[in-house]
């Protein structure tokens, strides 16, 4: 109810892109359009222009893991910034106290914000790791940092995630064990596998693995680290705009910007 009055500025039972941006910008501090405008995308199911106010504030209502990475990422200019905002001990941990201010930050009320602490609280019931919580807000790019801080080379990631025949062909199951292992939230395993997955193989190849370990990525690698997320490469493309110049064309800095939190590098 509260989200519905604070969009609907004229009282009038409908939304616009205009009272959804207002919102997004007074109350979250979210930088530019952008984000106001994926949103209402999202929400436009019908493409008239205005969605009703009772629909809005339902799409504003609790969030699951995926809904706090996007509000994470349109807050933030990046994971790591809204981790070590919060993390006021410097100690590598968000305690519960110092995840809930987290989450106020991004509008989620308290008994959301305590059930997305539970998830992530994976290694500790009482806080959330750092690699943790950069999974849960940057998604494969966080995942892919993990496997190359964990393997010099391809043979011995295949070896450790490979456990049962067919081999050189990892399962969705291999796959979650390896996490599990890692303590990292089960929650997010699908999606990492399917984000790796992209031909709906139902497997992980040598080529997978590859692609993870490698020091260069291929135009293709960015896309999905940059759909993994920011969810769509349109929401991407705009969070690299708006925060720089605007102009509806992405340069070198601004992509750079964009891609460096994500583990690329500028030359790359």
């Amino acid at each position: 109810e509260e989200a519905t009055n604070r969009t609907d500025v004229d009282g009038d039972g409908w939304v616009t892109e205009a009272e959804l941006w207002h919102m997004g910008c007074r109350f979250l501090g979210l930088r530019g359009n952008a984000t106001s405008a994926t949103v209402f995308r999202a929400i436009d199911l019908s493409s008239t222009g205005q969605v009703a106010a009772l629909d809005v504030g339902l799409a504003l209502g609790s969030v699951s893991l995926g809904g706090f990475r996007s509000l994470a990422q349109s807050v933030f200019t990046a994971g790591a910034e809204a981790f070590l905002t919060f993390d006021l001990s410097g100690d590598g941990l968000l305690q519960m106290d110092e995840f809930l201010s987290l989450s106020a930050q991004l509008a989620i009320g308290r008994a959301n914000a305590e059930l997305l602490f539970q998830e992530l609280a994976t290694r500790s019931p009482d806080a959330v790791h750092q690699d943790v919580f950069l999974l849960a807000v940057n998604g494969l790019a966080q995942f892919r940092k993990l496997v190359r801080e964990s393997y010099a080379d391809v043979r011995s990631a295949l070896l450790d995630f490979d456990t049962v025949q067919p081999w050189t062909e990892v399962s969705l199951e291999e796959f979650a064990a390896w996490c599990t292992r890692l303590q990292l939230p089960s929650s997010l395993v699908p999606e990492l596998f399917e984000a790796l997955d992209v031909r709906q193989e139902g497997k992980l190849l040598r080529l997978h693995f590859e692609m993870l370990l490698s020091g260069q990525l291929t135009a293709r690698g960015l896309s999905q680290l940059l759909t993994s997320a920011f969810g769509f490469l349109q929401t991407a493309f705009e969070k690299a705009d708006g925060e720089g110049d605007g102009n509806g064309v992405v340069d070198l800095p601004e992509l750079a910007r964009l891609a460096t939190p994500l583990g690329v590098s500028s030359a790359n």
